[in-house]
């Protein structure tokens, strides 16, 4: 009986738990990383650029707060000595099909699965969003 309640509980506890959306998104003539909650949208400031996609999605380390996103191009070494409240993500594997989020203290956050690779969201006028990966 324990042995069940444990393992729903572990169950629930996964089907819960929030994944993220990762994409580029042109600004201005440059493509940019971005990531958001998934089932919001990254349209209305919701999403949270990284940086430019010059750079590897394996650089830039990132924390999305509920509903809003702060904490860009954080440095590791900055936040392992910050009292931080929320914690701290950042891509590992980049250019593999292992491609995963990790935590601050190296726990797994989620794997990403491609399954919505290069879906367009339209933006208004302003830009584009172009989905790659969810995570989680």
């Amino acid at each position: 009986m324990r042995a069940n309640l444990f393992l729903l509980s572990t169950l629930i506890s996964q089907a819960i738990a929030a994944k993220i959306s990762v994409g580029q998104q042109q600004s201005g003539g440059k493509n940019y990383h971005i990531v958001w909650w998934e089932g919001e949208t990254p349209c209305d400031g919701l999403g949270h650029i990284l940086g430019s996609v010059d750079q590897s999605l394996c650089s830039f380390n990132f924390q999305l707060q509920n509903q809003g996103s702060i904490c860009e191009n954080c440095s590791l070494e900055l936040l392992a000595n910050s009292e931080l409240t929320t914690i701290v993500d950042h891509f590992a594997y980049c250019g593999t099909n292992d491609l995963a989020i990790y935590r601050l203290d190296g726990s797994l956050y989620g794997k990403c699965s491609s399954k919505d690779y290069n879906k367009k969201l339209t933006c208004q006028d302003t830009h584009d969003v172009i989905k790659h990966y969810v995570c989680g």
